[in-house]
């Protein structure tokens, strides 16, 4: 259950995404024009129609340059997908225009979104099992109870154990015994981690 993630991979995880080489018809990434990066307020979001007509080279935006840097496999079934300001913008406009809502939706969106975005001095990501195998399945998040509670990163001889960003429900479903196939889940490092993961990752890029 214990899920360790090399400093090589954090690096892609804190990549400045924000450069002229992703730029889009909305000119860059939404965090490139944001106020503040570590919440997302109504004045940052477009309107359903005009996130509609750049949808397209909006979704190359998020699944290339986003998902593909800050997502980290642990063996064939288990994976984080490390989250920040753009990704979140980006899935609270899809939800607005999946549900259409309108304005009444936008504060529950931004409410339900505003712990997944890292504050500083952490990583958030979520968890996922995905196993096509409907048995498979079944039988692998049986035996993952718990494993909410036990998803360490470790580096320079440290290790920062994720604690579950919504702990007051339980994920484990009544009944089956078996866990839930998504977790959202927060690493908080203390000053002298933050050094060390840095120090860390150079002596990793330099190897």
């Amino acid at each position: 259950k214990m899920l360790v993630a090399s400093c090589r991979f954090l690096q892609r995880c804190s990549v400045n995404l924000a450069g002229g080489r992703f730029m889009s018809v909305l000119n860059a990434l939404p965090s490139s024009r944001a106020s503040n990066v570590k919440k997302i307020s109504e004045s940052d979001l477009i309107s359903v129609e005009e996130y509609e007509k750049h949808r397209r080279d909006l979704a190359k935006l998020q699944k290339i340059p986003l998902k593909s840097l800050r997502r980290v496999e642990f063996g064939p079934s288990a994976s984080v997908l490390f989250t920040n300001y753009d990704l979140i913008w980006f899935q609270i406009h899809e939800m607005l225009r999946i549900e259409k809502g309108g304005q009444a939706q936008v504060k529950d969106e931004l409410e339900a979104y505003k712990d997944l975005i890292p504050k500083g001095g952490e990583l958030v990501g979520c968890l996922m099992y995905e196993i096509e195998n409907k048995v498979k399945r079944q039988a692998f998040l049986e035996r993952m109870v718990g494993s909410e509670h036990d998803t360490t990163i470790s580096f320079g001889g440290e290790a920062v154990r994720g604690v579950p960003i919504r702990d007051d429900i339980d994920r484990t479903h009544p009944g089956t015994g078996r866990t839930s196939a998504v977790h959202f889940l927060r690493w908080t490092f203390a000053p002298h981690q933050v050094d060390r993961l840095r120090a860390a990752h150079d002596a990793a890029e330099g190897a």
